[in-house]
C-alpha cells in the first residue's frame, strides 16, 4: 500500500521467497588479460529457478603526488597530515547499472554456474591496490522475472528505466483511486550476500600505473599568471628563496594538475570501509 500525490496504490498479495545461499563469487583472467567476476549458486530444494544480483564495488585509489602545501587568498599554508591523507587515498564506490538476472528453469537442477557480473582489463584503476565486490542475491518469482526482462529489453532500446516503454509493462501494482496505469512490481524475498576481494599482488605482471606521468612545474608568487594556474593545479612543495634574517621566504610552489594530488576531485570523499586493510607495508602518514 503506497500513498502518493493524493493517489492510493496497492499491490497484489505476494508470497515471500527464500533466497538460497551464494556458492561463490570468483574471478578468472582471460588470455587477453581481462578479469571476469562471476557468481555461482544453487537451490538444493529445486524451488527457486529465478535469480537477480546487485553489487557494490569498492577499491582503493592513491594519487601520484602528495600536496603538502595550500595557497589560499594569497597566503601559503602547510597542510595537516590528516588533510594530506584524505587527499591522497580514496575509496571510490560503484554499483551495477544493468539488471543482472538468470534462470535455471530450463535445467535439470536448479543451479547457476559462473554467471558473469563484471569484466574489465587488468590495467583498470580498480585493481591499483585492493578491490572489493559485495554481491547481493535475491530470488524472484516467475512473474517478477518476466516483468524485469521486459523492462531490461525496453531499457536497452530506449536507454532509461523511466522512459516511455515500447512493450506492455505494468506489473502487480494498481491505482485504486483512478484508472491511471501503474508501472512497477512489489516482491517479497530474503537476500544473501557474499564478498570477493582481489589484491593487486594476486595478479602476476600487474601493469596498472597512474596517468600522471609528467614532472611537477614551478609556479612563482610574483608570476601574475599564478592564480590562473591554480584554477586547475595544486601546490606540492614550497620553493624557498635566499635566506633573509635567518629565514628563507617562500617564493613559489611546485605544481601538478589537481587531479594528480587530490583523488577526491574524481572519486569523492567516501569514508574508508570498516573491513579495509592495507595490502602493503607503505602507509601514508
Amino acid at each position: 500500500r503506497v500513498e502518493a500525490n493524493d493517489q492510493l496504490f496497492v499491490s497484489d498479495f505476494t508470497e515471500p521467497i527464500i533466497s538460497p545461499r551464494i556458492d561463490s563469487v570468483s574471478w578468472t583472467r582471460s588470455a587477453d588479460d581481462y578479469i571476469t567476476i562471476a557468481v555461482s549458486t544453487h537451490d538444493p530444494l529445486n524451488e527457486t529457478f529465478y535469480y537477480k544480483w546487485e553489487y557494490e564495488e569498492i577499491w582503493e585509489n592513491r594519487t601520484a603526488f602528495r600536496s603538502s602545501w595550500a595557497y589560499e587568498n594569497g597566503i601559503p599554508r602547510a597542510r595537516a597530515s590528516d588533510e594530506i591523507k584524505a587527499m591522497t587515498i580514496c575509496w571510490p564506490r560503484r554499483y551495477n547499472k544493468d539488471l543482472l538476472m538468470a534462470t535455471s528453469a530450463a535445467f535439470v537442477t536448479d543451479a547457476i554456474s559462473a554467471f558473469p557480473l563484471s569484466k574489465f582489463h587488468i590495467t583498470d584503476v580498480r585493481l591499483g591496490w585492493r578491490y572489493s565486490m559485495m554481491v547481493t542475491q535475491r530470488a524472484l518469482s516467475a512473474d517478477e522475472y518476466e516483468f524485469l526482462q521486459i523492462m531490461k529489453r525496453n531499457t536497452n532500446d530506449l536507454g532509461g528505466f523511466f522512459d516511455a516503454q515500447p512493450s506492455q509493462l505494468l506489473g502487480n501494482i494498481a491505482c485504486t483511486t483512478s484508472n491511471e496505469p501503474v508501472v512497477g512490481y512489489i516482491g517479497a524475498y530474503t537476500s544473501q550476500r557474499k564478498q570477493l576481494i582481489i589484491k593487486h599482488n594476486q595478479i602476476s605482471d600487474f601493469v596498472y600505473s597512474t596517468p600522471c606521468f609528467f614532472d611537477p612545474l614551478n609556479g612563482y608568487l610574483d608570476d601574475p599568471l599564478l592564480p590562473s594556474y591554480l584554477e586547475n593545479a595544486i601546490p606540492l612543495d614550497a620553493i624557498y628563496g635566499p635566506f633573509v634574517d635567518d629565514a628563507a621566504p617562500i617564493i613559489g610552489f611546485t605544481l601538478v594538475p589537481n587531479t594528480c594530488a587530490d583523488c577526491r576531485i574524481v572519486f569523492g570523499s567516501e569514508p574508508k570501509p570498516d573491513f579495509w586493510v592495507a595490502e602493503d607495508e607503505e602507509e601514508i602518514e
